[in-house]
């Protein structure tokens, strides 16, 4: 069967997203700043720049556990205990990162 879009294409982009986030959010806080001349814009944008770091490191998470292992024969996609896990695991971090981006959007 044909995948669209591989793992590691996807892997990659996210890898891209990940090192430029920040960056990118920066530079684009710093423009809407100017443009708005309101420099509470340069911090927003900021914020949500580290949005890519931490994309990055769910998505290492994630490949993590479900990852699949010849040797011991690991399969993480095969187990609920794994996907409770890291349903649980995003819930939490979304609820966390929504109250903190609240918190400081202000």
């Amino acid at each position: 069967m044909y995948q669209t879009v591989t793992l590691d294409q996807f892997s990659a982009v996210v890898w891209v997203l990940t090192g430029a986030g920040l960056p990118l959010g920066l530079a684009l806080g710093a423009l809407a700043a100017r443009l708005r001349r309101d420099r509470r814009w340069t911090r927003r944008g900021l914020l949500l720049g580290l949005l890519g770091p931490l994309v990055g490191c769910a998505w290492l998470a994630f490949s993590w556990t479900v990852r699949i292992d010849p040797v011991t024969h690991y399969v993480g996609l095969y187990r609920p205990g794994v996907l409770a896990a890291d349903v649980a695991g995003f819930l939490a971090a979304g609820y966390g990162l929504g109250r903190l981006l609240r918190r400081w959007w202000r």
